[in-house]
């Protein structure tokens, strides 16, 4: 019991030292200006081996890109969007 409460230590200490950066990608659509659909928000979390970045909007739908910037580019597409990062 003792050698799987120390593996259970070391696994404890690489989820921290992995652990995924929180983010959230946010703005206004140029075309959707004074519409009910013209902002949104979504939260996502970067992965840095191998890089890969997921977001999450509160539709349920999801957007997957290897970045958080990359991620926030594509949202710039037609809209003015900011990218800040939760953690």
């Amino acid at each position: 019991m003792r050698l799987a409460e120390e593996v259970l230590e070391d696994l404890a200490e690489i989820a921290s030292e992995c652990a995924p950066r929180l983010f959230a990608v946010y703005g206004v659509r140029h075309d959707r200006i004074a519409d009910e659909s013209d902002y949104f928000v979504a939260y996502g979390m970067e992965l840095s081996d191998p890089p890969l970045a997921v977001l999450a909007y509160p539709d349920g739908s999801t957007h997957v890109s290897d970045s958080a910037e990359l991620a926030l580019r594509s949202h710039r597409i037609g809209a003015e969007a900011r990218l800040i990062w939760l953690s």
